[in-house]
């Protein structure tokens, strides 16, 4: 579902966790009450066509999960894909089926060529969701894991449009 202001409360929710603060670059000081205005700031970015992004509602409506796609060129000729489930509702679903269903939007709202998306060698959820909807694994390298604060591996993921 497109990011709105009402889902404020839930990503509020998924910025407790350490691991959502680091993939966002949320400092870990970020007060629960600034979430709001950083939720305004996404669905502004897509108003401006600099970016979408997407609330992951689970049971009971709550938000399970956040992702966006940001451009990674200046043209708008790919763009870049990040995603957060919250760990308890891992391993259901919602993480293949949001990047479907960013990959669509890139594709047809963005009209980008491609989309990109990197991501550690210990996520390896994250890398066969990208996998089983046909991104490409362009190149793995050893660099500064920014997410861990140590080296490590990373994985370069690559979708064409067809």
């Amino acid at each position: 579902m497109l990011l709105a202001d009402s889902h404020a409360a839930g990503v509020a929710a998924l910025a407790k966790e350490p691991e959502f603060r680091r993939l966002w670059g949320l400092p870990d000081s970020f007060p629960p009450e600034a979430v709001a205005s950083w939720v305004r700031h996404w669905v502004r970015r897509r108003r401006d066509a600099a970016g979408i992004a997407f609330a992951v509602i689970g049971p009971g409506r709550d938000v399970v999960g956040f992702f966006a796609l940001i451009q990674a060129s200046r043209d708008w000729d790919s763009a870049l894909l990040k995603g957060y489930i919250a760990p308890e509702h891992r391993h259901r679903g919602y993480g293949s089926y949001a990047v479907r269903q960013a990959t669509a939007a890139a594709f047809k709202k963005l009209a980008v060529r491609e989309v990109v998306s990197f991501c550690s060698v210990e996520e390896s959820a994250w890398a066969r969701a990208l996998a089983k909807l046909d991104y490409v694994l362009v190149k793995t390298s050893v660099a500064q894991d920014w997410r861990a604060g140590r080296a490590g591996k990373t994985c370069y993921f690559r979708l064409a449009r067809q």
